[in-house]
């Protein structure tokens, strides 16, 4: 499917109290209770050496994506990533997503990690459709409530120069 022709991303560096604000609340209707983050979360990013990441806009509706990464070493791990319920499956994560990755691999990272819950089948297609695999699964790592807990996969992908 296309992208909607007024999305922009913009990179979370310099975002004001009022984007954050916008941000959490829209990674509240992404995910749901201890995986969210709040407002202070986003307002931190910016001042933050080794966290960094991208938000989706769409000039009517404010941001509708957001992804952010933490660089460890020459890895880069996806801490969070996700679109607004009523703009999912426009390519949206997808686009983020390479977005992050090009901005990577200027600054000399090569390879990207990421965890998903195993019971996230559309988020491991979108992952396993950009050339990340399989590296290990954490048991029950994603607490899903009422007792019930979800496996994470560890994906990564290969994404720089190595050396």
């Amino acid at each position: 499917m296309p992208l909607p022709p007024d999305l922009s991303l913009k990179l979370l560096n310099g975002i004001t109290p009022d984007v954050a604000r916008q941000l959490a609340g829209l990674h509240m209707r992404c995910f749901t209770g201890s995986e969210t983050w709040s407002i202070e979360e986003f307002e931190a990013i910016p001042s933050d050496p080794v966290r960094w990441g991208v938000y989706a806009e769409i000039e009517t509706d404010g941001p509708v994506g957001l992804a952010v990464v933490m660089e460890v070493g020459d890895n880069c791990e996806l801490l969070t990533i996700g679109s607004h319920p009523a703009f999912r499956n426009r390519g949206i994560a997808r686009y983020m997503l390479q977005f992050l990755e090009d901005v990577a691999t200027t600054r000399n990272i090569s390879h990207l990690l990421l965890d998903v819950a195993a019971d996230n089948s559309m988020a491991i297609s979108l992952y396993t459709s950009e050339g990340y695999y399989q590296q290990g699964i954490r048991k029950g790592y994603y607490d899903r409530g009422d007792g019930l807990r979800s496996d994470a996969i560890l994906m990564g992908k290969p994404i720089g120069k190595v050396g």
